[in-house]
């Protein structure tokens, strides 16, 4: 039963990013299938964060209503949008036979047929082509699927364990809360105190509609404790797989213009370390990983306004894509910035010589028009730089920890799990594919589009100096940065691979016996350098990338420290049956106080790890719960805080415990007297507080 429901809430999740966003893309607009799928995530996403701010405001309970009337009306705009670039005089709409119309008129002004061919290509739209086509990427995408989904699933040890880093404590104990007051919207906060603040919950609010399509099966008796882990696992696991692989997909088809390259580079992608794997789990940058598993979906579909399209469609796709970068920035506000980093230098190499006509025919306007843009931009990023949150994160401070040469050499080798060299035989067909797309103009930006995601990798690296901080929307983080290398380098990756395997199928032909059939020769040379880099990496980092989850989700193996053992994790899930309804629960986060909530349905006092959010009180019950009985101000701030149960796991109870940091008060905490045990598992405990009676 449980691996039936992690099924279906990683489809169910897939289906709130996909059902909107290709409603839009494909439906109203009529895109090709692989650029309309693989941008609709980040429709979506904007969808999903208009929805929650609409419910937010009308003061309705966040669930599919308001999400679907969203929907529905972003398609109805969007199909207005088709019919006013329908109206217009498209270069090439002479040409077209007699009588054509509509999505038929669209699709030919645009050069691509549905099925993403050439326009004029024998059977390039043809049914057999079709149905070889989707076979291909049918085949690609299960494969690279398994190949992350696999050592994911394996690496948790169990679907339904809560990941005990960081950052997921948080996003655990936000899709309680949403769960809670009904209310997904980023300038919420998701504090329970009710408090205002700016975090972005779009990834919560999607992951919330999951649970609760599935509440009758996950919050019954017995049940509750699984509910949030199961359902954010089967959400990172759906990301990696059934989000981020077709963006890398559509991107490789509108770079490479062959589905064979791009089926190439859907195999490679699970290779690389970082994105997915490192970022989902010891990072566990859960909203910040579905940003960047979008971005190949936006970038593709730039490429293709631009390469593609002219006129008024031209205008409608890039309007769809901006909209998607949009909702990339509602996951996290970094992807914004990452995707209008990226796709400048595709902007440059097909805009200049545009630009450069124009300023032979208009100089005055031309300089005008520039002048004008040019200041736009500036006014929107110096308005930008005064909010206070964007403000804090250029005051952010983080140790460097690696010079330039070894980032880049970090990155491009992918050492992120494996010691230098390691993944060599990527690394080798990345510059393999790199200089063949340097060599081809219409290629060359993607080039410039990998150099700027290592340099700014690198700089975020450190040293420290003024450069560093243009990184702090990343919080100067380099692996944040590095997260978006895999896309782009699975493209060249598979660009190296189509140049040996083309290379061998020449040899090939050139010795066959006259007569002879040589044509297998690329299938046989492609299969092998994909066979050879899986065998040279060790299944692709297989184990390295399992234990990596591991590092995350089993208590012992934890990186940087376990938060809660066996015992703690019985005592949180169960704490529904023990503690009232509507009581406060206090205790140490860092020994997994704070799952009581997102595991046993019981509000915390401290639901996150960090300390930055605490008021007077919460600071001084920190430091100083151990002296209740004997002060009386311990008391007197449990009153106002409101909380009467305590939770406690004996110190030093088991090795790897992670260091507690802010919160000694509740380091050795005398249960003698004052306490009623209620819940006790081995070293962990729940107590009902009564030395305050």
């Amino acid at each position: 039963m449980t691996a039936v429901l992690f099924c279906l809430a990683a489809a169910l999740f897939a289906a709130v990013m996909y059902g909107p966003g290709l409603a839009v893309t494909r439906l109203a607009l009529r895109l090709p299938w692989a650029v309309a799928a693989a941008s609709a995530p980040a429709v979506s996403a904007a969808i999903v964060g208009i929805a929650s701010y609409a419910a937010h405001a009308a003061n309705v309970w966040w669930s599919w209503t308001p999400f679907l009337v969203t929907s529905a009306v972003a398609v109805a705009v969007a199909a207005l949008g088709r019919q006013w670039a329908l109206r217009a005089r498209v270069p090439g709409w002479h040409s077209l036979r007699p009588g054509a119309r509509g999505p038929a008129r669209m699709r030919a002004s645009r050069g691509l047929s549905v099925a993403g061919g050439r326009e004029g290509d024998p059977g390039a739209s043809g049914p057999r082509t079709r149905r070889r086509q989707c076979a291909l990427f049918a085949g690609a995408g299960a494969c690279g699927a398994l190949l992350i989904a696999i050592p994911m699933v394996a690496g948790m040890g169990s679907v339904t364990a809560p990941s005990q880093q960081w950052d997921a404590v948080f996003h655990l104990n936000a899709l309680a809360s949403i769960f809670d007051s009904g209310d997904a919207f980023s300038l919420r906060g998701m504090w329970p105190d009710g408090s205002t603040s700016y975090y972005p919950a779009v990834w919560h609010a999607a992951t919330a509609l999951t649970a609760d399509t599935l509440s009758p099966w996950l919050f019954t008796v017995g049940r509750t404790a699984i509910a949030w882990p199961l359902v954010a696992n089967a959400a990172i696991v759906a990301t990696a797989t059934l989000i981020w692989l077709p963006g890398v997909y559509a991107l490789t088809r509108v770079v490479a213009k062959s589905h064979r390259i791009a089926a190439l580079a859907t195999v490679i992608a699970p290779a690389f370390a970082v994105f997915p794997t490192f970022q989902l789990s010891v990072l566990a940058q859960w909203p910040a990983g579905l940003s960047v598993a979008v971005v190949p979906g936006v970038l593709a579909l730039s490429v293709f306004a631009l390469d593609h399209e002219r006129g008024r469609p031209r205008v409608a796709s890039l309007l769809v894509a901006a909209a998607g970068a949009i909702g990339a920035g509602m996951l996290h506000g970094s992807a914004l910035v990452a995707i209008a980093v990226m796709v400048l230098p595709l902007a440059v190499s097909r805009l200049w010589p545009a630009f450069r006509s124009a300023l032979r025919a208009r100089r005055a306007a031309t300089v005008a028009v520039t002048a004008a843009a040019a200041a736009a931009i500036a006014a929107t990023v110096y308005v930008a730089a005064r909010i206070p949150t964007i403000a804090m994160l250029f005051s952010y401070q983080r140790e460097p920890i690696r010079s330039y040469p070894l980032s880049v050499l970090h990155t491009v080798f992918d050492v992120e799990l494996l010691k230098f060299p390691g993944n060599l035989a990527i690394t080798a067909f990345v510059i393999v594919g790199a200089v063949a797309a340097w060599r081809a103009a219409s290629r060359r930006w993607l080039v410039w589009t990998t150099m700027l995601v290592i340099v700014l990798t690198a700089i975020a690296a450190g040293p420290d100096g003024p450069v560093r901080q243009l990184t702090a929307i990343w919080y100067l983080q380099p692996s944040r940065i590095e997260a978006l290398y895999p896309a782009c380098a699975a493209v060249l990756a598979a660009l190296g691979v189509d140049v040996f395997a083309r290379g061998v199928a020449r040899q090939v032909a050139l010795r066959a016996k006259p007569g002879g059939r040589a044509r297998n020769g690329y299938r046989v040379a492609a299969v092998g350098a994909l066979v050879l880099a899986v065998a040279v990496s060790g299944g692709y980092q297989f184990a390295a990338r399992e234990d990596s989850f591991a590092q995350s989700y089993v208590p012992g193996k934890i990186r940087w420290g376990t938060i809660a053992n066996r015992d703690a994790l019985q005592v949180a899930s169960g704490a529904w049956r023990v503690v009232d309804k509507g009581a406060l629960v206090i205790g140490d986060p860092f020994q997994g106080a704070a799952y009581v909530w997102s595991l046993g349905d019981r509000n915390v006092v401290y639901p996150t790890l960090s300390t930055a959010r605490m008021d007077a009180d919460q600071q001084f019950l920190a430091a100083n719960f151990s002296r209740i009985g004997k002060d009386e101000r311990v008391c007197a701030a449990l009153a106002r805080v409101g909380a009467t149960y305590l939770f406690y796991t004996q110190p030093s109870a088991f090795a790897g415990a992670k260091p507690t940091r802010g919160f000694t008060g509740f380091s050795a905490v005398d249960l003698a007297s004052g306490f009623t045990p209620v819940l006790v598992a081995g070293s962990a405990g729940l107590y009902r507080i009564t030395a305050c009676d």
